[in-house]
């Protein structure tokens, strides 16, 4: 069976080391340097450890034993604010075939394009939109195939990245206000596979002001990023 690879694009634009806040089910990572936003997640499939993209264009990973050390180098992030200042809504959303190499356009117009997840059974994906407050879903199979669910979640106050919870079928979206002078309120929103708000966790004691940008359930624990802290920050669920 062919997969495909499904990219958002906004078009502008140690153990040792971690801190323990007042809450003993939340735990912050520092970020060394003078570096910021560890603004996404992906898991070692072994285990061990995870990576995230910070400012700079540098991808670090995280291990217990060694906390945060480079691992790659990327391109600088876009001037994400400058877009949402612009309302920009060049966005989209591409299909990647890696047996064809074949990239196909499938959502074009999207207003501050930040994130996108694929559902447990690959019917469907979803995309948010930040700037817009809006997450839209677009069928992959099924008799909708092709076709676009334009509001199937307006709920959510500006959704950044989206991560599916498993094979629950329920989903993970950071949230913040987006005021006029910073960003208010930051909270990750559990959201079910009709778009419904099953669960709210409000991170302002945890990271103040900060543009919360992921929340990524693994192993019993919701990994929390952010585009400008200096910190990654875990929560035991």
């Amino acid at each position: 069976m062919t997969s495909s690879i499904f990219v958002i694009a906004l078009l502008l634009l140690s153990l040792s080391s971690a801190v323990f806040s007042d809450d003993a089910s939340f735990q912050k990572l520092p970020v060394p340097g003078k570096r910021s936003g560890p603004e996404s997640f992906a898991f070692d499939s072994t285990g061990n450890g995870f990576y995230t993209g910070v400012s700079g264009g540098k991808i670090l990973k995280y291990t217990p034993e060694k906390g945060f050390v480079d691992f790659a180098g990327i391109t600088k992030t876009s001037e994400v604010f400058i877009a949402v200042g612009l309302k920009d809504a060049s966005g989209k959303l591409f299909k990647y075939d890696p047996a064809t190499k074949a990239v196909t356009v499938l959502m074009e117009s999207l207003s501050g394009a930040a994130g996108c997840a694929v559902s447990s059974d690959g019917s469907f994906v979803l995309v948010s939109e930040f700037i817009k407050s809006n997450i839209k879903r677009y069928w992959i199979t099924g008799p909708k195939a092709g076709t676009i669910d334009d509001n199937f979640s307006n709920y959510v106050s500006n959704p950044d990245n989206i991560r599916r919870i498993g094979s629950t079928g329920n989903f993970w979206v950071a949230s913040v206000k987006n005021k006029v002078v910073m960003p208010t309120d930051p909270s990750a929103v559990k959201i079910d596979s009709n778009g419904k708000v099953l669960q709210t966790i409000f991170l302002k004691n945890e990271f103040g002001n900060t543009l919360l940008s992921e929340a990524n359930e693994f192993d019993g624990k919701l990994y929390i990023g952010t585009l400008t802290g200096p910190f990654a920050g875990v929560m035991k669920l």
